[in-house]
């Protein structure tokens, strides 16, 4: 399963924990006052811990007495249930409010709408035909190839976290606020610096989810003598799309059987429905252009 993201985070959605009109119900966050409260009952309990790829700890999720937790190492806890309208954070002493809320939209806010039964992808994203969502791990270059593809015309969607719903059988994608962040030498590439305050986006103008066309599962590519391209593009079969797929979801616990199992069949019939692909590449901002277009060409080509 995907670890939670970085923990630098930009504000994102603050709807009331209601519906927000296209399917999907986001919980605001609240700031007590107080600092965080003691662990009671955590002691004795088993919970999931989240680590990045080095195997440091990023969180740890709890669930006692129906009241759901997720600590974030070195910011605070965060404590919701499965009906409340929102999301109570406790900081650590002397953590910035704007840290906590940057926190709690770029990385906490996904594993809530997972434990609340939508499926969210570690993933950005733009619209072409349908909905693109390109996964992988962080720093695999998601944002760069999104914000690419809006200079060619093509909407952002997401950054970091795309929202996957079934209605009717189908996949599509919720659109949620979201700001896109660029890693310095992307944003030198494209010679935005850090991106001014209007690269934050409210999602699309119709403020309608739209059907999911594709997934695009990013790795880093071997040189090969025999291909000049250092670009490979593979449509992946079910059998395979679904490891690939549940590699980079969000996740708030796998000791919930049920649960488990409900987000398993849901990337079942995500993976039976949407092309999944596996994109590779060397990281050269040469080959950039050569990447858009495999994406393009893609999105052009019939289910």
């Amino acid at each position: 399963m995907a670890e939670p993201s970085s923990l630098t985070a930009t504000p994102g959605p603050t709807i009331d924990g209601v519906s927000d009109g296209f399917g999907l119900a986001v919980p605001r966050l609240t700031i007590a006052p107080d600092e965080e409260p003691a662990a009671r009952g955590i002691a004795g309990s088993s919970g999931q811990v989240w680590r990045d790829e080095h195997g440091a700890m990023l969180a740890t999720c709890h669930t006692i007495d129906g009241q759901h937790r997720v600590d974030v190492a070195g910011v605070g806890s965060f404590h919701f249930d499965a009906l409340a309208a929102t999301v109570t954070a406790h900081p650590r002493a002397s953590i910035p409010c704007a840290v906590i809320q940057e926190t709690y939209d770029r990385s906490v806010l996904p594993i809530v709408l997972q434990a609340r039964e939508t499926e969210v992808l570690h993933a950005s994203a733009v619209r072409l035909r349908g909905v693109v969502a390109f996964c992988g791990a962080s720093g695999i270059g998601k944002s760069t190839l999104a914000f690419a593809l809006s200079r060619r015309g093509h909407p952002l969607w997401a950054d970091d976290a795309v929202a996957v719903g079934f209605p009717d059988s189908a996949a599509v994608a919720f659109p949620m606020s979201f700001e896109i962040r660029l890693r310095a030498r992307a944003a030198a590439f494209f010679r935005v610096g850090r991106l001014p305050a209007a690269a934050s986006l409210p999602g699309p103008p119709d403020g309608s989810a739209a059907p999911l066309g594709a997934v695009c599962v990013l790795s880093r590519g071997e040189e090969n003598a025999h291909d000049d391209r250092g670009v490979c593009l593979e449509r992946l079969g079910p059998s395979e799309a679904l490891p690939a797929l549940l590699a980079h979801a969000y996740c708030f616990s796998l000791e919930d059987t049920d649960r488990k199992r409900r987000m398993v069949e849901r990337y079942m019939l995500l993976a039976a429905r949407v092309p999944v692909f596996a994109l590779r590449f060397q990281p050269r901002f040469e080959l950039l252009p050569r990447i858009l277009d495999e994406v393009e060409r893609l999105a052009g080509s019939p289910a």
